[in-house]
């Protein structure tokens, strides 16, 4: 049985999720072979729960380490039902940067997510 896998490139606390950061790795672009993206992996608990997308089809995770770090987390697939608010996960992730409408804001992708990694 094949088993999918990502390599994690670094693991970073939440709140060093930061726009900052997302800005110096854009100018490490443009990515593809022999630049790949850097994939970041972070642990929280879930806070909220956010379904969009015409159908409810894809799923915004809003994340907390009870500390600092607040992290809302893009995934353009459905909810699995074993997340809900209050469960501690682990995420893999890009940053990138969301400009929209003249704002500028941190975006998280993400790759996974699980109770660990």
């Amino acid at each position: 049985m094949l088993v999918p896998s990502l390599t994690i490139d670094f693991q970073i606390p939440l709140q060093s999720a930061t726009l900052e950061l997302a800005k110096k790795i854009a100018q490490l672009e443009p990515f593809g072979i022999g630049n790949a993206q850097p994939l970041f992996v972070s642990s929280g608990i879930i806070k909220d729960i956010i379904y969009f997308g015409k159908q409810k089809q894809y799923t915004r995770y809003l994340l907390h380490d009870g500390d600092m770090g607040l992290l809302e987390i893009t995934f353009f697939e459905k909810a699995s039902p074993l997340y809900t608010i209050g469960t501690a996960v682990a995420v893999a992730y890009y940053l990138k940067i969301d400009s929209w409408g003249g704002k500028i804001k941190l975006s998280a992708m993400g790759r996974y997510i699980g109770d660990k990694v």
